[in-house]
């Protein structure tokens, strides 16, 4: 209820940002879409027991792909393209490492005959996508304190290099 009030603070002061709310939109919609579709849950599944958690999962799944489309757009409108290449290039580099790591978990159970099939290898892509959205949720909810942090202990240990203690 907490994190209404704020928002509706943010949209009286005008200090939203377009991106944010567009983002707040889709995550509302996204939420009340999943809630409709899956009211009930799929037979023999583990969400029988639970039906009401099912939506807010999918909605958590989908959250680091809403991040990323709007950071993607907000970089593209506002020209920022240094952020943008730092974007798009961490997508890549994250969806290489993922796929490093599941080849090499699979690796080793195959036969020498066998080899993986080329067909949607673009998929990984998403997952890259994915991870950096993941990514940037977490520096959105860290990110302050760590700067907090990072100015409050930093100063000291730069003071302290600067005047070293003589003997």
């Amino acid at each position: 209820m907490r994190s209404l009030w704020l928002i509706r603070a943010g949209v009286q002061r005008k200090e939203l940002g377009w991106w944010r709310g567009v983002l707040i939109v889709a995550g509302v919609a996204l939420c009340t879409t999943s809630l409709i579709v899956f009211r009930f849950a799929p037979p023999g599944a583990v969400w029988r027991d639970v039906p009401f958690l099912l939506p807010l999962v999918i909605g958590a799944a989908a959250l680091p792909g809403l991040v990323w489309i709007a950071t993607l757009f907000r970089n593209l409108f506002a020209g920022e393209w240094r952020r943008l290449t730092w974007l798009l290039g961490g997508s890549l580099l994250a969806a290489v490492a993922l796929a490093g790591f599941i080849l090499s978990l699979t690796a080793s159970q195959k036969p020498p005959e066998q080899h993986y099939s080329w067909h949607a290898w673009w998929f990984i892509l998403l997952f890259g996508a994915h991870a950096v959205g993941a990514l940037l949720i977490v520096w959105n909810v860290f990110g302050p304190g760590v700067l907090w942090l990072w100015r409050r202990f930093g100063k000291r240990r730069r003071r302290s290099s600067l005047n070293p203690a003589s003997s």
